[in-house]
């Protein structure tokens, strides 16, 4: 049974706005646990109630969580890599988390805080079911462009190699161009900042194919794209975006289509089964 009342753990954005407003028109109780120079103000307009807490001040969110009689909890919204590592955000909860773990990647870390919150009966959720609207289905978003030959053959040569690196934990993103040659791969700087990479190459008509990984954890995180990465595409010359179909987050999905078709930019989401490497 849903539970009536949850938490969001907030991180950049808007995505933790579109998760509050889902919630609450299904009839949640929502309290915000935002972060401090990371969360939106923005943010207060959608909560029924609202906490601020430093990044990796894990003790003050468990005591905001039990305060507010809180057993589940969402996570969204990005949070800079760069500043999640940093051991000076940490209280001492957080530093034991983080010694104990086996390596840094995303899995891992995730693992851990909800291990930890376990502990303290607070169960984490999978957002989904309040962002169902911005999941698009399998076929071509935009309606005035489609692929052409080149460009479907080489999303088909590059799928296989983004899921092969986004189940690596490397990145979930990767930009081939039309010879079928790899240009650019996700790594810490996130989709845009590997957009950014490609107009420094000058290379015109890439195609972006971002995915899901094959065990993505939707309580932890989903991939998404908005009308910055539509932008970011039209201005490196980009000719198409592809992504993973039920498995991704398309906010501000009606601007960006309108920018792809008036660009010349073919959004399309595509079937995981059947462009995914074939396994024996």
């Amino acid at each position: 049974m849903p539970p009536d009342k949850i938490g969001i753990i907030a991180g950049e954005g808007k995505p933790p706005m579109y998760v509050a407003q889902g919630a609450r028109a299904l009839g949640r109780h929502v309290t915000i646990l935002g972060i401090e120079d990371i969360t939106s103000p923005d943010i207060e307009q959608f909560a029924d109630a609202i906490h601020w807490f430093k990044l990796g001040r894990f003790s003050r969110m468990i005591k905001i969580c039990k305060s507010e009689g809180i057993n589940h909890v969402a996570m969204i919204g990005r949070i800079n890599q760069k500043l999640s590592l940093n051991p000076l955000n940490y209280d001492l909860r957080s530093i034991l988390v983080m010694m104990n773990l086996p390596d840094f990647k995303p899995k891992s870390i995730f693992k851990a805080v909800e291990q930890e919150l376990a502990q303290e009966g607070i169960e984490i959720l999978d957002t989904r079911p309040y962002l169902q609207q911005y999941i698009p289905k399998p076929g071509f978003l935009t309606r005035k462009r489609s692929l052409m030959n080149d460009e479907e053959e080489a999303i088909r040569f590059g799928y296989p190699i983004a899921k092969w690196l986004a189940d690596a934990e490397i990145g979930q993103t990767i930009v081939v161009d039309r010879r079928k040659a790899v240009i650019a791969v996700e790594a810490i700087e996130g989709t845009n900042g590997v957009l950014e990479r490609v107009g420094q190459l000058h290379i015109k008509d890439s195609i972006t194919i971002k995915v899901s990984r094959t065990q993505q954890d939707f309580r932890f995180d989903i991939p998404a794209i908005g009308l910055t990465t539509i932008q970011k595409i039209k201005s490196v010359g980009g000719a198409a975006l592809a992504m993973t179909a039920g498995e991704m987050l398309f906010f501000q999905m009606e601007e960006s289509i309108q920018l792809a078709e008036e660009s010349g930019i073919c959004i399309v989401a595509v079937d995981d089964q059947q462009y995914s490497p074939k396994t024996n």
